[in-house]
């Protein structure tokens, strides 16, 4: 088979040239170009499943998926329109780091598919004054303004009722920046004031199980940073699987790796 007839996803070498890519983490390194593989000649945006993203990248916890998915929003590489549950996120390529003030980000305008709503992105250019002799891609600069608005749910259609749009979309933003699912139970618990992954686990859980292993599950809460949290592993092991079956942020550890008390 002749090199030409082979599929290939596209890398812009300015990302090697600037030094974008000598400062990207090893996982960022693997997920930039597997989301590229989904892509076209044109940058279109993409969608992969967390599963497949994770099959090709060899991630073994999504926890890594989101990382290196922020990472790469950092740097200005793509735009992600978070999925709902029931949708996956959806990524736009950025390329007006580039120094091509007509650069948007791939397929950002109009109507996204999977119910993500619209997304835009402005960029705004002027040529600044700069000594003679300066490469022509240091004379410009770039605004960004980023607009991407995902449809709230439907299932969060109370709360956005109890507390208004603008504040369920920053909850919602607030959910993707902690690397928490945006349900129901983790949208209000920052709503109401209520930090904490228990939080929201315990209100999910009460009326779901016995009063006796909700107090039990309580009482071996031995960390809970916001993000994940840590039980004693003492539970029994039906706890365990329910938890771990309602939440990917929970794990379970022996007396002697519990930390040292202050």
């Amino acid at each position: 088979m002749k090199g030409e007839s082979l599929p290939f996803a596209k890398l812009v070498t300015a990302l090697f040239d600037r030094g974008i890519w000598a400062r990207m983490s090893g996982a960022a390194r693997a997920l930039y170009p597997v989301l590229l593989r989904f892509s076209d000649g044109q940058f279109k945006g993409v969608y992969p499943g967390a599963s497949r993203l994770m099959e090709l990248t060899g991630f073994k916890h999504k926890k890594t998926i989101r990382e290196a998915r922020n990472e790469l929003i950092a740097l200005g590489l793509v735009v992600a329109t978070r999925g709902t549950g029931r949708t996956n996120t959806y990524y736009h390529f950025r390329f007006d780091w580039v120094g091509d003030t007509s650069s948007t980000p791939s397929g950002i305008a109009g109507s996204l598919p999977g119910g993500h709503g619209k997304a835009s992105v402005g960029v705004e250019s002027r040529t600044l004054r700069m000594p003679q002799g300066e490469p022509p891609h240091n004379q410009i600069h770039i605004s960004i303004t980023n607009n991407v608005h995902p449809s709230i749910p439907a299932e969060l259609e109370n709360l956005r009722r109890k507390f208004g749009e603008e504040k369920v979309r920053l909850a919602l933003s607030e959910c993707d920046l902690a690397g928490l699912d945006a349900n129901p139970a983790n949208v209000e618990s920052i709503l109401s004031g209520r930090a904490g992954c228990w939080g929201a686990m315990r209100e999910k859980l009460a009326g779901m199980i016995s009063p006796d292993s909700l107090k039990l599950l309580e009482s071996a809460l031995i960390e809970d940073d916001g993000v994940s949290m840590r039980f004693d592993a003492s539970v029994p092991l039906h706890l365990k699987k329910i938890l771990t079956r309602h939440t990917g942020r929970v794990e379970f550890v022996h007396s002697s790796e519990k930390p040292a008390a202050q």
